[in-house]
């Protein structure tokens, strides 16, 4: 009888455990939804009541070449010629927040272009955010679609560009969020372009490497 007790309490105990797990699992579904979305609600905010942030769903004519491209949606935050004409992200960068240029530019274009830049990391690490709990089963892969899907759009953008080398810089991104990035922009017809003109390096394999990737620290 004892025995039988004893099989009859680990199977209670084993029960009592999956339900406890279900439950939590449950609620980290839950709460990740919620944090997604009250992103989102913040995202949205800014770009229905900020015409510098709304920069980032301006829709460019397809076709359009990547130089004009980004010089459309750069004059819509700033028309200095100097800003307006760069040719890459770093230089985008360089006139965004080198000392320089808050001294000899326009402080209230600088201010906007700095808005708008922070808007970007927004994003970013928004999508970075759902990407992660993708990979920890809490959403799934429809959901993250959900996300993804605004990445096209928006990593056309000069400033998500700009955001891409501070996150590369500093190694903000997991090596895999990095790697589905690029993977988008190479299979989109128009990101691509725009990014080989204005982040070129980003397309590079070995740009990868310079995010950490937790699988390798996990073998050690």
């Amino acid at each position: 009888m004892a025995t039988i007790a004893a099989g009859t309490g680990a199977v209670i105990a084993a029960y009592i455990a999956v339900k406890a797990f279900d439950e939590y699992a449950a609620t980290n579904r839950l709460a990740a939804r919620v944090q997604l979305r009250h992103t989102e609600h913040i995202i949205n905010e800014r770009e229905f009541g900020d015409p510098d942030c709304a920069t980032f769903f301006v829709d460019v004519p397809d076709g359009t070449p990547p130089a004009e491209h980004c010089r459309i949606l750069i004059m819509l935050l700033t028309k200095d010629p100097d800003i307006v004409n760069v040719t890459s992200a770093r230089q985008l960068y360089d006139m965004i927040w080198n000392t320089a240029a808050s001294v000899s530019k326009d402080p209230k274009e600088i201010h906007r272009l700095r808005k708008a830049y922070l808007h970007a990391e927004l994003y970013l690490y928004h999508l970075h955010e759902a990407y992660d709990y993708r990979e920890e089963e809490i959403i799934s892969d429809e959901e993250w679609e959900t996300w993804a899907g605004v990445t096209e759009k928006v990593v056309k953008h000069p400033l998500m560009l700009v955001a891409l080398i501070v996150a590369h810089e500093n190694g903000f991104l997991t090596r895999r969020f990095a790697k589905e990035l690029v993977d988008r922009i190479q299979h989109s017809p128009s990101a691509a372009p725009v990014v080989r003109y204005f982040y070129a390096e980003m397309l590079d394999p070995d740009w990868l490497k310079a995010f950490p990737n937790p699988e390798e620290n996990r073998d050690r």
